[in-house]
């Protein structure tokens, strides 16, 4: 191999290249460097929900994934993991696989039968509305860029079969909604953080944080769909990030100013009870749309299990050797694991109702609340009664 120059691979016969190397080889040398794919699927009447992803480390040469289910309060979750090299241009690792139907379009998520538990699907996504992109999420700490990620995500259907626990279940695209997500830049998590720098803002940052994704795909009395979307993370009185659309289906993107999300949490798990959001328009007037959201389902699928924020000493991008397999099933989400006492358990793919006047549809609520934020807290089985009355609109 030529000095300066990387491994060559089936998309380098591509008219595409950006930079003087190959496709082996990307801009920078951060191992935090990631490509991410994310999706999550789940029943209207949130009796079923599935879950896929897979990560890129090419200046770690690793591509991991995770695919699994939750029912009820139970989750079973497979990952694998392998040395990117032995096969650079598939996206997929162990039984997890991802094919591109149609670019910006349709996708396949697959997983295979396994021997770590008793799920697998063979999924097609296809988007209902166009891809739109979420503002740059670009975090700074002592000097270093710690996080500097684009994402794109999109809204739509799904269809195909799944399999779990010896029972088939079709997959129809009346019966169910879906949102994936791409991105690619430097992430934070990636790996076991390196023991010999100073202490880092994260970890004072994530004793006090707010955090809310929230895609939302909602659909007119003449039948035509649009979206709402905001992410924000705050430490209080700071808001160390934020970006918020309405997106339309021409592909028009009207920017949200800001949100304030009046979404309320028991105070036993920290999981959303519901409540309601107020988009502020980047109009003359700030002028606002009001955005009620409500939960369906047990819990949603959790995503420390699949290696956010750190699972049983493992990361995202650690080399595990050549190839690996696990997982693990469990069987009560709500008691097997103390949200209060391990925060980032908390995080999930939490299947969501929402409302705009006479609009209606689905979501996914991505939230953590760690620390005091009595505004927020509601005793325990305490819900609002809107949430009864949305659940039956929409069933």
């Amino acid at each position: 191999m030529p000095q300066g120059i990387g491994r060559i691979g089936a998309a380098d016969e591509l008219l595409v290249h950006q930079s003087a190397n190959t496709f082996d080889v990307v801009g920078q040398s951060d191992h935090g460097w990631t490509e991410k794919i994310w999706a999550s699927m789940g029943r209207k009447d949130g009796s079923l929900q599935v879950d896929f992803g897979i990560g890129k480390y090419p200046n770690r040469d690793v591509i991991d994934g995770f695919a699994g289910a939750a029912r009820a309060r139970s989750q079973w979750t497979v990952r694998a993991s392998r040395e990117l090299g032995s096969d650079p241009g598939t996206v997929g690792v162990g039984p997890l696989r991802y094919e591109i139907v149609e670019p910006l379009r349709k996708v396949r998520l697959v997983l295979e039968p396994n021997d770590i538990q008793p799920v697998a699907f063979d999924l097609v996504f296809e988007g209902t509305l166009p891809a739109f992109f979420e503002d740059r999420d670009l975090g700074i700490e002592r000097g270093r860029v710690v996080t500097d990620v684009v994402r794109w995500h999109q809204g739509g259907t799904v269809s195909g079969i799944i399999q779990l626990e010896g029972e088939e279940h079709g997959v129809r695209p009346e019966e169910w909604f879906a949102f994936r997500d791409r991105s690619w830049g430097v992430r934070q998590y990636v790996g076991v953080a390196p023991t010999d720098l100073p202490p880092a803002d994260r970890d004072a940052f994530m004793a006090r944080l707010h955090m809310q994704w929230c895609p939302l795909l909602l659909r007119r009395p003449d039948g035509s769909h649009y979206e709402m979307h905001y992410y924000f993370r705050d430490s209080g009185p700071k808001r160390t990030h934020y970006t918020g659309h309405i997106n339309e289906a021409d592909g028009t993107q009207i920017r949200i100013l800001d949100v304030r999300a009046n979404i309320k949490f028991a105070e036993h798990n920290r999981g959303i009870v519901g409540g309601e959001i107020v988009a502020v328009l980047d109009d003359a007037d700030r002028s606002t749309r009001v955005f009620h959201v409500y939960p369906i389902g047990a819990t949603g699928f959790r995503l420390n299990p699949a290696l956010y924020f750190g699972w049983k000493d493992m990361y995202h991008g650690t080399w595990k050797g050549p190839a690996h397999q696990d997982g693990e099933f469990i069987a009560d989400c709500e008691t097997e694991v103390d949200a209060l006492v391990n925060p980032v358990w908390q995080l999930r793919d939490r299947l969501v109702n929402v409302t705009e006047g006479d609009a209606s549809g689905f979501g996914i609520l991505e939230s953590m609340l760690i620390g005091d934020w009595p505004d927020l807290i509601v005793p325990m089985n305490e819900r609002p009664t809107a949430a009864k009355e949305l659940n039956r609109a929409q069933s």
